[in-house]
């Protein structure tokens, strides 16, 4: 009984170990790319900031396109890769919440949806 309490912590520890060791390594490989994202987002509530009026009453988007020629974002690429998105913008009771999806050669945000990308 010992024994198999024993093989069995192992095994726990193994797997736990093992598991934070490939999380932590898909974070940093990422990491890039949640910079872009956070970088698309900033953009955009600077954007809703000087243009208020735009704001939606439920839901709209806005493409990276227009916000580098609106000149609220210098470009928008990972390393020597270009990149696309677009961030939703959700209206709440009193505020609006702000959702960046991007999509490189290596990365794609989870939902990325590519009919949002002419709008």
């Amino acid at each position: 009984m010992k024994k198999i309490l024993i093989i069995w912590s192992g095994i726990a520890i193994l797997l736990v170990s093992g598991l934070t060791y490939i999380g932590y390594n898909l974070q940093n490989k990422n990491k890039d790319f949640y910079k872009l994202e956070k970088e698309i987002k900033t953009a955009a509530e600077d954007y809703y900031s000087q243009y208020p009026h735009e704001l939606p009453t439920s839901k709209k988007v806005i493409t990276s396109q227009k916000l580098m020629t609106t000149n609220f974002l210098k470009e928008f690429k990972n390393q020597n890769e270009n990149c696309k998105g677009y961030v939703v913008i959700k209206k709440k009771l009193f505020s609006h919440d702000y959702f960046p999806y991007i999509k490189c050669s290596d990365y794609e945000t989870k939902g990325y949806d590519a009919t949002n990308e002419g709008e």
